[in-house]
Parts: structure tokens; sequence; C-alpha cells
């Protein structure tokens, strides 16, 4: 009788979905299944999702794929959506109270009455001082959960599969707790943070063994974050190699090299990954409204729906900020709204649809401009994925602003792949950066526009973002 194919169960718990892989040590994917979430918008800023339901989706994606492959699961791997944070019960790992998501602006607050410390917070912890990054929310959440622990959610779920509390070195290094030189605890950041007396994931490498889980009667071995996951699937292990995804958000990592360098342009820069000698650093930038403005439109009746969006060719004289949930890097102003700059009677809802996408657009070429100047070359390459590259007319409005091409892999696994590739590498199964285990470039999109377009367009927008 043939042997069972042995696979690693690769699980990507992110903010729309919980997607689970079966993936060979070829880095042939057996079985795919995907269990979806729902994140609750609130009026105040709150972005949550309820902690049960995240724990369903995985137990749901998890399950499916063993209901329809018979395979040797011989390692669990995890990425995760990395600034998310809630309350649980230590004792039974109940939750105390729901997902507070990465995008949720409650605990600007919190920034507010240490921003004395922001400068020495950037120098430390290669961060902003932003509700973005974890610590924030975790105080915000402290303050009105005083009872269980406190962290992040990938702690949670390593807990639930492992009886283990803790998180891997890029999850950590996004917290505004850890320094990123050291990659430990920092006692400044800790204590400026009051969390001192706080119970601590413990932060573990990369593609380290965490514990054994008792579900799937395998080891957890390999936890990452899920874009520098990404990163790795798309092969940027060498420096000034870059990635774009488009889903929720936009979220551009570029490798910087094996030690961190600091960002003089506005960006955050932590740790893609490090494990023994494998180390990596990234510097990103974030536009936190990409799919979400584009469900925007869509909810309001302006755009068509955004499992096929199409946009307009022309974006007439209308330009779009679109700041729904605050500009990101190199701005960093939570306060910042969504704005329509030159709408007329005669303006259609495909013109506001395209602008919001040209919108998009310059904020990615501004994030790309502020990486370059960091890194003093050019970005080597960009690769791009993420749900809205199945949008022929989403790729092509950015190829225009951003006057490049886009290696566009029309893969939407490639965070569970990068932490399935992490996980074969880790138990010296696989060579690193083996082929089989990427994700391919299915197509190129070339810019349309010349280079004279681009930079006009481009000229009054930053005259719009710059007004507000």
């Amino acid at each position: 009788m043939a042997s069972r194919p042995r696979c690693v169960l690769a699980l990507d718990q992110g903010t729309s979905a919980t997607k689970a892989l079966a993936v060979s040590s070829q880095g042939e994917v057996i079985a795919r299944a995907s269990a979806p979430l729902d994140v609750r918008h609130g009026s105040d800023g709150s972005a949550e999702i309820g902690a049960l339901e995240v724990w369903g989706s995985l137990q749901r994606a998890s399950n499916q794929v063993r209901a329809t492959c018979d395979v040797d699961i011989v390692a669990v791997a995890l990425a995760n959506q990395g600034e998310s944070v809630l309350a649980w019960d230590d004792a039974d790992a109940s939750p105390l109270s729901p997902v507070v998501v990465w995008s949720d602006q409650r605990s600007a607050g919190e920034c507010e009455t240490r921003r004395h410390g922001a400068t020495e917070m950037a120098r430390r912890s290669g961060l902003r001082l932003d509700p973005y990054f974890s610590a924030p929310k975790m105080r915000w959440l402290r303050d009105r959960v005083p009872q269980g622990v406190v962290t992040t959610l990938d702690a949670w779920l390593i807990h639930r599969l492992t009886g283990t509390t803790a998180t891997d070195v890029a999850t950590a290094s996004r917290s505004l707790l850890t320094n990123l030189h050291t990659r430990e605890y920092d006692e400044w950041l800790l204590d400026i943070w009051g969390w001192t007396d706080e119970v601590l994931a413990e932060i573990r490498p990369t593609g380290a063994r965490v514990g054994e889980c008792r579900e799937f009667s395998a080891p957890l071995h390999s936890v990452m974050l899920d874009q520098p996951a990404a990163l790795l699937a798309h092969g940027c292990v060498e420096q000034s190699q870059a990635k774009l995804t488009l889903g929720t958000g936009a979220f551009l990592l570029v490798n910087s090299g094996s030690t961190p360098r600091g960002s003089t342009a506005g960006l955050t820069e932590s740790v893609a990954w490090a494990d023994g000698d494998d180390v990596a650093y990234c510097l990103d930038g974030q536009v936190f409204s990409v799919g979400s403005a584009l469900e925007w439109l869509a909810r309001v009746g302006i755009g068509p729906s955004t499992r096929d969006v199409v946009v307009g060719d022309d974006a007439g004289t209308v330009v779009c900020v679109p700041a729904f949930a605050g500009l990101a890097s190199p701005w960093w102003r939570r306060d910042a709204t969504g704005h329509f700059a030159g709408l007329t009677l005669s303006t259609t809802g495909a013109q506001m649809s395209r602008a919001v996408v040209e919108g998009i657009g310059a904020q990615v070429a501004r994030v790309i401009e502020c990486v370059e100047n960091d890194l003093g070359a050019p970005m080597t390459s960009l690769r791009v994925d993420g749900g809205l590259t199945r949008s022929p007319s989403v790729l092509r409005a950015v190829a225009d602003v951003l006057q490049r091409p886009l290696e566009v892999a029309d893969d939407a696994d490639a965070t569970a792949r990068g932490v399935a590739a992490k996980a074969w590498y880790s138990l010296g199964e696989a060579e690193r950066n083996d082929r089989r285990h990427l994700v391919e470039v299915t197509t190129v999109v070339e810019p349309e526009w010349s280079a004279e377009r681009a930079a006009e367009f481009l000229g009054r927008w930053n005259d719009v973002v710059e007004s507000r």
C-alpha cells in the first residue's frame, strides 16, 4: 500500500478569512480551504472580530483540508495578522474580549498621552507611535478588561493549539514593546506602556518548534507574521527586493538586509524573519484602505461589487485621497478622512471609482519613494499579490500611477505558502529559496500612461493631500 504524502498544514489566520493548505515538501498544494470572517466596524473607530469566530474559522478550514485529502501532517505552521489583540483567561484560554483588529483606532488617546516619547520609541522599536501597532491597543484594552492576560492574537491561538504562550520574533517586533536591535522586549518600552507587570508571550524564532498541537497530533513548527511570510513566498530574500499586497489594505514590504538601518522617511522597520543565521529585516509602508475603500464604493452605490472590480478608464477632474481609515506612512495621520476633489455635476460613479484606485496608487507611489530614499537605491523588483490582483483594471490603474511594471502572482495563498516553506526549511527537508515553494509570476502589467501624465497626476494628488 502506498504511503500517504507527508505535508505541512499551513494556517493563514487573516483579517477577512482563515485559510488552510496542505503543502508537500516539494511545494505542491494538495488541498486548500478557507473560512470567512466578518470584521465589525463602528463609528467610534472600532474594528472587531469575535474571538471564538476566529478560532472557529481556523478549525473549519483545517478540518475541511483534512477531510478532503489523506495525508500525513508532519507539522503545523501558522501565519497571523500581526497587530490584532485580545484579552483572555490564561486558566482555560477562554476569550474575555473580542479581537481588536489592527485597523482599530480607539487607542489613539493612548498614543497622544505618550507623544513625548515618540522619537525614542522609533529609535528603539523601528515603529511609529500609532494605534496600528499592538501596544496602544493592548494598553487600551487592559484598562477596560482588568482580568486575564492581554496579548496579540497569535499568542492566544498558539496557546489554544499547544498550551504554550508564545509569539514569533516578527510579530513581537510590531508591538512597540520590542527592541529592533536586540529582538527582545525592551524595558524602557515596557515601562512607557505600563506593561512591566504583565504576562509577556515568549519570543520565539520564526522557524522554531513551539509545541505539540494536540488537535493535529503534530508539532507547531514555524510561526510568521503574514506579510513577511508572503515576502518569503515571493523569493524576496535579497536586499531591495519587494512585494506589494493589494487586499483589505495595501502593504509594501522591502527586504532591507540582515541588520536594521532605520527610516528617515516616515516608514516603519521590523523583523521579517529571524531563525539562527537566517535573519532579514524589512522596511514597510501601509495604505489602510484599499479593498475596504472599494467595498465602501459598492456599499453606497457608487461602484461595482468588489468580487470583480471594474473601474473607469478616466477619472476626469476627480482626485481622491482614500484615507477612509486615516493616512499611514509617511504621514501618520489617523485624523485624516476620505476626500474627493474636482467633483462636478457631470462626474460619474465610474470616474469616482477610478479616482479611488488612482488615489491608492498615489499612496503606494509615495511609499515607494520613501523606501528608495531610505535604501539609497531603487527597488530591484516589485512583486504583487492579494485578492485585487484578480482585477485587471485595478492593476492597470496602479501600474499607470507607479510608472513601473507589476510582476503579478495570481496566487491568493502566498502567505500560507510562505509559512509552509519556512516550516519545511526549518525541518531540513527543503532548501532555502527552493523555487518549488515560491509563488510564480503569472503576468506582468506594464503602465500605459506616459511619464508626463503620471507626474502631472501625482502633482495634483499631492496638492490635495497636503491641503487636508
